[in-house]
């Protein structure tokens, strides 16, 4: 068993939202030296490769941070008290109108291990039906982008996918070919 290298000698929350929250740890290294931490705390999320009929769904959407549009795979964050698994099949339907079939877990990834504590499932989702699409109010600049393995793999290729989860998300799925 690994012997954590940092204790914790007491922890506050410095700021909190409905999103995230804030806390600042005093620490203790090995080395007797005090130190502080700050760690942004945020539920999970889920992201969806979505296969149907050989191609890949993709959501294209505008992101205020970034002042930009960002193509993407679905994905949204794991309600309190609801799985990964559920949540996936919800966002899916919310922002594509596509019903998975087949669902299965692809792994889990964490974003920035050094400074939070949100990491993702991803999922990928075949056999899909289509219904409509439920779009929550922050979501009502989302289009749905249909792409061939081939297109994608050239929007990953000359970068007109930066959205970093999706990024990982795909190379998590090539890899497991």
């Amino acid at each position: 068993m690994l012997k954590e290298p940092i204790t914790t000698t007491s922890s506050q929350y410095v700021y909190q939202n409905h999103y995230f929250k804030v806390r600042h740890d005093h620490i203790l290294y090995c080395s007797n030296q005090p130190g502080n931490y700050y760690v942004v705390e945020r539920n999970d999320f889920v992201a969806i490769i979505v296969i149907h009929q050989h191609q890949f769904y993709l959501v294209e959407q505008y992101r205020h941070p970034i002042k930009s549009l960002s193509l993407e795979f679905p994905m949204g964050l794991i309600e309190p008290g609801e799985t990964a698994d559920a949540a996936a099949l919800r966002e899916l339907q919310e922002e594509t109108g596509l019903v998975a079939g087949k669902l299965d877990l692809l792994g889990y990834i964490h974003i920035g291990p050094g400074y939070q504590t949100q990491g993702f499932s991803v999922f990928i989702a075949t056999n899909c039906t289509q219904h409509s699409s439920s779009l929550e109010l922050g979501e009502s600049t989302i289009k749905v982008k249909v792409l061939s393995n081939q297109d994608l793999h050239q929007a990953v290729r000359t970068n007109q996918i930066k959205d970093g989860p999706t990024l990982a998300a795909y190379s998590l799925y090539i890899t497991n070919l």
